[in-house]
């Protein structure tokens, strides 16, 4: 409902030849560049120009799909540089692919694809640090290994999950080479350390910096931006810290489903689940593999430091993950400042995962290594796991007993797929690592499976019957239709029409057309969600709540689909809406009259403080448009307006796109022209093709001061700081593909061979 709807924006605007940099289909419309989620920079969404445009919510899919395995591969190759065999590498990729909660985040917007690049910057990071081990006079190459995966997680739009990956990636490089210290050649796969300098320190520096700069075009306008949105402050630590990871869910680490299975029955939800997100967590599961936490105990062993290292991280990464279960989360984003925009600190889990994931590939490679089998770990494991299964009914709420005794015993059964394996490897190796692999992902897809509600993309793509209502009563006008969806038609709609799946809920949800998704038939939303639409909107919509359909026709909103009580009693009861057509039983959907045009001319201003537009803004003749509510500003001071407060002339709109607006007005007399469009950084304003002062009206909207005559007004969008963005990325570029070119040729020479032009 957020991803799907971003993409085809993405798409649709670039085929139309516009630039995304403003979209006005959520809520009164927003920047684009405040928001990085959108990730226009990032290439791998550049394929959604591909195809049809039915083929983009499956290519939703196939891009989470590429991600999984991009991310496994990282895995793999990260724990091979560990230290772990072929197989060790396999069994860590596939722990790390089909893992609950990497699975959970197919359901999660960019969770997934970001934490795909989280092992590719630990590598990145040990390729840097075994440059500065072999003692490279120049460790060029390495640098553009460890800033390249930075930026692609920066350019995506996660920045906080790039953070957390640098964070990673450089403590996992030091535990790494604290291991090494006194290990083997033959332990650790390469050659002997050498002990850390100041180059050291130069390098784990810039790495991230030059990372960083590749994505200044993302970060630049973020940040300019957003002064008018959520994130202008640092986040109350009630809001940085939803979406903890509830310590009761340690048992589903372990136990499958133990929770519940947030498409069926989720008992765990008074306990674990979130107001925020329905009553559910951020993830669906975390669930880490019982046959993994297996092979994780076998890495364990004397002498062998980095398992103990890599545990100890691990068990860091975990605390944190409790967010406001301990202070230790609050610690992290008060001394670590831009965490403190953070929220969610379930995104933690992420790197829990891959500590695990590795931990499972170094036990694997012990348990092939030849020598004696640690019995003992197994053994202790599962009968902890038949200790937990057989105490559920004392230990836990009664609706959760019988979920957790089903998945100890899940896990029972893959720990003992575990046994068997370590039974045959020393007799039959071949035999033994196709039961491994098979017990470890067949333990984790039958967890995962019930997370994954595929269904066909014409779930997404058909034009439910409301929308094509909608579309021929609106008309042919230039502009987009505006929609309010009550919340309650969730609640009210399953009373009527039960779905037995996720893909019939989905479909229910499209039929009363879901918030931000109707977008993709055409249809404005509001009040929308995105975190960068401005606060401005949210204020009035909150106040204006309380007024009933006087906030509809103030913003512009055309249609509303709200919910009914009996659908067979067709009495109207609302008064001042038209009904049109029910979607589903349960829900109506109405046409709202009177609503102000979206650009019209106001006959009186005033000139007030938010604090007492927000108390007039709802003023009857606000509403019918004759005055409009201006708010001070110190660069280009508005002046008030003694007109009658009464309609000056008429305005059509002559052209309407992304970023650029085009109207027509006639005034009688001196007034204001107003669209019902967001007022933001970046707009600018032409009066007959001179520029003219642009000022934020009803607290959010756009006001433009005009004389008596006809007049041509143009709006248009530049995006700010983007210019700039684009300079520091293009410079970053420059200097990594330099380096890049530096380093090759460095390397030939060093290997006898004549460098090619």
């Amino acid at each position: 409902h957020w991803n799907y709807p971003a993409r085809w924006f993405f798409r649709a605007s670039l085929l139309r030849g516009e630039f995304p940099s403003w979209n006005p289909d959520q809520g009164l419309g927003f920047s684009v560049f405040g928001n990085p989620l959108y990730s226009v920079f990032y290439p791998p969404n550049w394929l959604f120009l591909l195809g049809s445009d039915e083929w983009v919510a499956g290519m939703l899919t196939w891009q989470s799909f590429g991600h999984m395995v991009w991310g496994s591969a990282g895995v793999l190759l990260l724990s091979r540089r560990l230290g772990a065999s072929s197989l060790g590498g396999l069994v860590a990729a596939v722990a790390w692919g089909l893992n609950g909660y990497t699975t959970a985040m197919w359901t999660a917007g960019l969770l997934l694809l970001a934490g795909a690049w989280v092992p590719w910057i630990a590598l990145g990071f040990l390729a840097l640090a075994r440059a500065l081990r072999d003692g490279q006079q120049l460790f060029t190459l390495g640098l553009v290994k460890a800033a390249v995966p930075i930026a692609m997680a920066v350019l995506l739009g996660e920045v906080f999950i790039a953070m957390i990956g640098i964070g990673f990636g450089i403590t996992l490089t030091l535990l790494a080479t604290l291991a090494r210290r006194g290990a083997s050649d033959a332990q650790m796969g390469a050659a002997p350390a050498s002990p850390p300098n100041w180059r050291w320190v130069v390098a784990l520096v810039a790495a991230p910096v030059l990372g960083g700069m590749v994505g200044t075009v993302v970060i630049l306008p973020a940040r300019a931006i957003a002064a008018t949105t959520e994130r202008a402050f640092p986040l109350i630590r009630v809001l940085a810290e939803a979406c903890s990871l509830h310590p009761l869910r340690l048992v589903e680490f372990v136990a499958p489903g133990s929770m519940g299975y947030a498409y069926e029955s989720y008992p765990a939800a008074r306990i674990v689940g979130e107001p925020l997100l329905s009553g559910l967590p951020l993830s669906f599961s975390v669930y880490m593999g019982a046959a993994t936490v297996a092979l994780a105990l076998l890495a364990f062993g004397r002498g062998r430091r980095l398992p103990v290292l890599l545990a100890a991280l691990a068990l860091l990464v975990l605390v944190i993950s409790f967010g406001r279960h301990t202070p230790v989360h609050n610690w992290l984003r008060t001394v670590v400042r831009p965490l403190a925009y953070m929220r969610y600190p379930e995104k933690y889990v992420g790197l829990l995962v891959a500590c695990v994931a590795v931990l499972a590939g170094l036990g694997t490679t012990r348990m092939f290594s030849g020598r004696p089998q640690p019995w003992r770990r197994t053994v202790g494991f599962l009968a902890l796991l038949v200790l937990l299964g057989t105490l559920a009914g004392a230990l836990f709420p009664p609706d959760l007993a019988p979920s957790i005794r089903q998945g100890a015993l899940l896990g029972v059964v893959a720990v003992l797929g575990v046994l068997a394996a370590q039974y045959l490897a020393p007799r039959r190796p071949r035999a033994s690592a196709a039961i491994l692999i098979l017990c470890v992902a067949c333990d984790l897809a039958a967890a995962a499976w019930p997370l994954q509600g595929f269904g066909p993309r014409g779930i997404a793509t058909a034009v439910p019957p409301a929308a094509a209502a909608i579309q021929r009563d609106f008309g042919r006008r230039i502009e987009r239709p505006r929609l309010y969806r009550s919340e309650k038609v969730e609640d009210s709609v399953p009373r009527w029409v039960r779905a037995t799946s996720n893909p019939e809920g989905e479909h229910r949800s499209m039929q009363t057309l879901i918030h931000n998704t109707v977008a993709t038939f055409g249809i404005g939303t509001l009040p929308g969600y995105d975190a960068a639409i401005p606060t401005p909107l949210r204020a009035v919509w909150l106040s204006g709540e309380k007024t009933g359909q006087s906030v509809l026709r103030l913003l512009g909103i055309n249609y509303a689909i709200l919910p009914i009580d009996e659908p067979a009693d067709r009495t109207e009861r609302r008064v001042g809406i038209e009904p049109m057509m029910d979607p589903l039983p349960g829900a109506r959907l109405y046409r709202v009259p009177g609503t102000l045009p979206r650009v019209y001319l106001a006959g009186r201003a005033e000139v007030l403080s938010d604090e007492y537009a927000l108390r007039r803004v709802f003023d009857a003749d606000v509403l019918t448009g004759g005055k409009v509510l201006l708010a001070p500003d110190a660069a280009v001071p508005p002046a008030a307006l003694d007109g009658v407060a009464a309609r000056a002339g008429e305005c059509r709109l002559a052209s309407f796109a992304n970023a650029r607006i085009v109207a027509h007005c006639r005034a009688d007399r001196e007034a204001i022209a107003v669209f019902l469009e967001q007022s933001d950084l970046g707009w600018r304003a032409e009066v007959d093709g001179h520029a003219a002062p642009l000022h934020r009206a009803n607290l959010m909207v756009r006001g433009v001061r005009l004389g008596p005559g006809e007049h041509t007004i143009v709006l248009s969008y530049h995006p700010p700081a983007l210019a700039a963005g684009i300079v520091g990325s293009g410079l970053a570029i420059a200097s990594l593909t330099g380096l890049g070119l530096a380093g090759l040729l460095r390397r030939r020479r060093e290997q006898g061979e004549p460098a090619k032009a």
